[in-house]
């Protein structure tokens, strides 16, 4: 066996070899592949020279603008562009005159407004990557962005969103979600609005509007209320979606109600309702079906979803118990008239016929104007584009029928001593 040369695994002088010959081809494309990136490096260099855009990396500039002093509750402005459910998606939104639904007047003195920028379902992740399915679940249709910008500090700054949400629910839907729990809202006949140390959340009709500060310094508070003020006398607004009005009947800050379009609870059936969380792990909640029919096979559907994690626990007030067999708490739903009224979370069997009570109540005290704003409505579609698979809409759709036509007959209307459960009344 030959004996190997410890010099040839070591190399100790570098330009040392013990290669035979050397293949000129291998030469020649090392020195093409050279001079190929010779020839890139040159162009790159040139193009950041001579750019076939030059306004592409460039930022937009400010306008400077006066100040339009708003007083709070005044009616819009002469002038401003009008935005209703018939004129959304009308317009094809231009950098120089369409701002959409963004109210003039958003800068204070002293500050200014750059260029309004647009995104749609299909680049919204290009402004809020990562948060972007977030928005497209809850109906999200145009994205309006207006940078302010002070005068005499351009690093002090709020970055106003207004997000065409399709529908007040769906505005209201996207607030709920965004605020952290235990923060109160100010509830008005615009909307609802949320003041945070150095942002602003508010709704007003299907707009959800976010505005977030730089800093937490005063001009930037001043900044954020004068927005807020500009909002309310420049976006027109109607009433805030019946639920609202049912669960203040309940003493329930309207700020703590949630609208789910789809799948309330992860149950596939559950479209369209609205949910207020008191506090703890209790959730209330009310639906609003198109007759009483509807309502009752809804509340049966209910009490056999929760009941899939869950055991019947006999009735209470009227109504099927169902007890969640991991946390011990109690559910459940019935029909009163044309609506769905429900609780989860209950601590107790009493707990639970003391909120059905309430809830009862409540529904017999809504006035008449409010009932009749209480529609059965489809869910938000699934906005196209990033995040979203084609055909989702229908396929929720058809799910969803499939689960209501499966459902069990339901029992008689509540009260009327015929229910999905039998056992006895606590």
């Amino acid at each position: 066996m030959a004996k190997h040369d410890p010099d040839r695994l070591f190399i100790k002088d570098g330009f040392k070899h013990y290669r035979r010959s050397y293949s000129t081809v291998e030469a020649r494309w090392g020195f093409a592949v050279l001079g190929l990136l010779a020839v890139i490096t040159l162009y790159i260099g040139w193009r950041k020279s001579n750019p076939a855009d030059p306004d592409l990396f460039a930022e937009a500039p400010l306008v400077k603008a006066s100040a339009v002093v708003v007083e709070r509750g005044a009616p819009p402005q002469t002038g401003n562009p009008s935005y209703s459910d018939e004129t959304v998606g009308e317009r094809a939104p231009t950098a120089a005159v369409d701002r959409g639904p963004v109210p003039p007047g958003l800068p204070a003195d002293g500050w200014s407004e750059g260029s309004i920028s647009t995104f749609t379902a299909e680049n919204l992740y290009v402004k809020i990557n990562g948060r972007a399915d977030y928005f497209l679940s809850k109906g999200f249709e145009r994205l309006y962005f207006v940078p302010l910008a002070k005068d005499d500090d351009e690093a002090t700054t709020v970055d106003v969103e207004v997000y065409d949400m399709g529908a007040a629910k769906n505005a209201l839907g996207t607030f709920a979600g965004e605020r952290r729990e235990g923060e109160d809202a100010e509830s008005g006949s615009a909307g609802l609005t949320f003041m945070a140390r150095n942002a602003l959340f508010a709704t007003r009709g299907r707009l959800y509007i976010r505005a977030i500060g730089a800093d937490e310094s005063e001009a930037v508070k001043a900044q954020l209320l004068h927005l807020r003020d500009a909002l309310d006398a420049g976006l027109a607004s109607d009433a805030l979606p019946w639920a609202y009005d049912f669960f203040a009947l309940l003493d329930l800050d309207s700020g703590k109600v949630v609208y789910q379009g789809k799948n309330a609870f992860s149950l596939e059936f559950a479209q369209d309702v609205y949910i207020a969380r008191p506090g703890g792990d209790l959730e209330l909640f009310a639906v609003a079906k198109d007759g009483a029919a509807d309502a009752q096979a809804m509340a049966a559907q209910f009490i056999d979803g929760f009941a899939s994690i869950g055991s019947k626990a006999g009735k209470v007030r009227g109504a099927p118990l169902v007890e969640n067999e991991f946390i011990g708490t109690f559910a459940t739903a019935v029909a009163v008239d044309r609506f769905v009224v429900g609780l989860k979370g209950a601590s107790s069997k009493a707990e639970a016929g003391q909120q059905i009570d309430r809830l009862r109540s409540a529904v017999a005290e809504l006035p008449d104007d409010v009932k009749a704003r209480a529609k059965s409505e489809p869910p938000p579609p699934s906005a196209g584009g990033y995040g979203a698979a084609e055909g989702d809409d229908a396929e929720d759709a058809d799910e969803s029928n499939e689960a209501n036509d499966a459902a069990d007959e339901p029992g008689e209307a509540d009260g009327a001593g015929k229910t999905p459960y039998e056992g006895d009344e606590l």
